[in-house]
């Protein structure tokens, strides 16, 4: 449970820029770039699995990422603040339910501060160049200030929410008046009274034009496509509720839960389930016309395409500021910019004092500022020049120990990004658990692995809303492919993702690094089955009821190996009757197995009646007797004696 967020308690915050004794001569284990919540959550498990020889490298003067970027008025996330933090790390002193930039921010400050991390990060410093030695199996890194940096597993964690995109209008170049990006937002143009251009109906417009209408002279908002637009059901969250949170974690825990099937149901709606797609449409079509009287206004903003086609916005203020009497909607399209004024298609020329770009990101270009080179000087954009991919949106082929987090076809349009970040991470963690148990340098996916996933996400995209919604939106490139969405639910993904499968990778350099500190990775150990692909509701109960069973077997049979002196003694096990009829408190009643050790074992070293027989006789079953006709009451007593805590020796108990 978090403590309290604030700007102050970050205060003290040090960052370390000086080289340790690592980087400066030696190797460092791994190397994140990002600071933002992939970032932080990565190097969060590294350090709870036992290793600190890793760097994480911020490009930006604090961390946050894409919460540290944008900073233009009235900035906060779409997702309520519950869902949108670390599972492992809930806070119960969210302000609101749609949290601002700033508590955001400050709560991956405070993050970072209680979990370490602090020392592990270089503000200021981009990576630049990161290039695979396959000679000393090592990345050799450079970065923005020219350190050098040797790792031996890459992890990219930059995201793609922070890299601005441009519109492509003629005469941008010309305007006189001051002219920014809203990722790039420059507080220090005044805009009271000023005639501002807002270009962009995204999620970035419709937050920060509601904040500077009211100081404006005039403001003109250029939109090619209009959004669909959900209320936002957004409250200050009161002090009681606060304490609450605080006293019971459970609460928050429950809230989360509930606040993740609510928003995980509506993907159904976007992978074809038509009825719920059209029960959306009609509450943004509700929140429009009670919002906006006026019928030719409320005509422009009404969606011509599918809802989800591009992202679902939310918002109580925009519709009311576009009413305003300082306030233009301009749906015409922009034919030049000039030094003074913005000229319509129409022929219409509007003046212009300040111009801000709401015009998005570059979702579809990771990485375009980062030149990495893999295998046979391979760069990671020559590997991308037909489609941008990777395997479950993480590994790529050609590119050893190279891991992305948001990568590829991991985007989510419904659901809490933090959560498939999280899921990423565990998969990276189970990586490398993979690489140590084979005692290996080098870790790279098969290329037909790749491919395969490829296909299959060509196959799922088919029908669904981000390919035949009947719009073009920023998820997809310059040929209509989509590399950006995850089409499914989260479930899914988190099912793929559980553990790696070691015959999807390629493993070289075996028996070479024994001593070596990763290799003290802990993660959790692999469970046997393997993750489905579908998303079926059904298949999800299915597979629950699976691990859920698979987990009995398995504590049943820890309580066995922890109880039983006779199970790795080499002596021919009793039967299921004779463990079960013999009385632990008389000698005369053992079992021929048991006789048999005593006889042949020390007093002092065989195990005595009540060490071999204690309990339910638990020590001398099998598996395979609970799959086939085991006494009705042993699996329910034995769970019973688990939850009581019988799971220490025999000989430790009394009597």
């Amino acid at each position: 449970m978090n403590t309290n967020i604030s700007s102050s308690s970050t205060a003290s915050q040090a960052y370390s820029n000086g080289a340790t004794a690592q980087e400066s001569g030696g190797v460092l284990e791994v190397l994140i770039a990002g600071a933002g919540f992939a970032g932080l959550g990565m190097g969060i498990k590294l350090l709870e699995a036992g290793t600190a020889s890793f760097v994480i490298l911020e490009k930006a003067e604090e961390i946050g990422g894409t919460w540290y970027a944008n900073q233009y008025p009235g900035c906060a996330c779409d997702i309520p603040s519950h869902l949108y933090s670390f599972s492992f790390d809930r806070n119960p002193e969210w302000s609101r339910m749609y949290s601002g930039r700033e508590e955001i921010q400050n709560y991956l400050k405070d993050c970072a501060q209680r979990h370490g991390l602090m020392p592990y990060i270089r503000v200021n410093t981009a990576l630049r160049d990161a290039t695979w030695d396959a000679a000393d199996a090592l990345w050799r890194v450079t970065t923005s200030s020219g350190q050098v940096f040797r790792a031996r597993v890459l992890i990219s964690a930059v995201g793609a929410l922070h890299v601005p995109a441009w519109p492509r209008v003629e005469g941008a170049k010309k305007f006189a008046g001051p002219a920014f990006h809203s990722t790039h937002w420059d507080s220090s143009v005044p805009l009271e009274g000023k005639r501002i251009a807002v270009i962009g109906t995204g999620a970035s417009a419709i937050q920060f034009v509601p904040e500077i209408a009211p100081q404006a002279e005039k403001v003109y908002v250029f939109q090619r496509t209009p959004p669909w637009i959900l209320p936002k059901f957004d409250f200050a969250i009161s002090e009681k509720w606060k304490n609450r949170f605080r006293r019971v974690p459970l609460l928050s825990w429950l809230l989360r839960k509930a606040l993740f099937w609510l928003y995980e149901l509506r993907v159904f709606g976007f992978l074809g389930l038509l009825w719920l797609r059209k029960r959306g449409a009609e509450m943004a079509r509700k929140h429009l016309e009670a919002q906006i009287p006026d019928v030719r206004l409320r005509d422009q903003l009404t969606p011509k395409y599918e809802l989800g086609c591009k992202r679902v916005l939310i918002s109580n203020d925009y519709y009311p500021t576009l009413q305003r009497s300082n306030v233009e909607l301009v749906t015409e399209t922009i034919s030049e910019i000039r030094e003074h004024g913005i000229v319509t298609a129409e022929g219409t020329e509007r003046p212009v004092d300040v111009l801000i770009y709401g015009t998005g990101f570059r979702a579809t270009e990771p990485l375009h500022d980062v030149n990495i080179t893999g295998r046979n000087g391979v760069s990671i954009h020559q590997a991308w020049r037909e489609r941008i991919s990777a395997f479950l949106g993480v590994t790529v082929s050609g590119f050893p120990n190279f891991f992305i987090l948001l990568g590829p076809n991991t985007g989510l349009g419904h659901n809490s990004v933090v959560l498939m970040i999280e899921a990423q991470v565990r998969y990276v963690m189970q990586c490398l658990h993979l690489m140590r148990r084979r005692r290996s340098e080098v870790m790279e996916v098969k290329p037909e692995a790749q491919q395969r996933f490829v296909n299959e996400l060509k196959q799922r995209l088919r029908g669904t809303v981000w390919q035949s919604g009947g719009c073009r939106s920023w998820y997809q490139d310059a040929t209509g492919d989509n590399p950006t969405i995850w089409p499914g639910s989260v479930v899914s993904y988190k099912l793929r993702t559980r553990s790696a499968a070691a015959a999807d990778y390629e493993f070289s350099g075996r028996n070479e690094i024994k001593s070596r500190n990763w290799q003290k990775l802990a993660v959790r150990k692999t469970t046997p089955w393997q993750q489905r692909a579908s998303n079926d509701f059904f298949s999800y109960i299915k597979d629950f009821l699976k691990r859920f069973t698979s987990s009995l077997h398995y504590l049943y049979d820890r309580r066995k190996r922890c109880l039983c002196p006779l199970r790795h003694s080499g002596v021919p096990q009793p039967s299921l009757s004779e463990t079960f009829r013999a009385p632990y408190s008389r000698q005369s009643k053992l079992s021929a197995p048991a006789k048999k050790l005593k006889s042949t074992t020390n007093s002092t070293s065989a195990p005595s009646s009540r060490e071999s027989f204690c309990g339910l006789r638990t020590c001398s079953m099998r598996r395979k007797w609970l799959l086939k006709s085991p006494p009705r009451w042993a699996l329910p007593a034995a769970l019973l004696r688990l939850l009581a805590g019988w799971n220490r020796p025999c000989s430790s108990r009394a009597g």
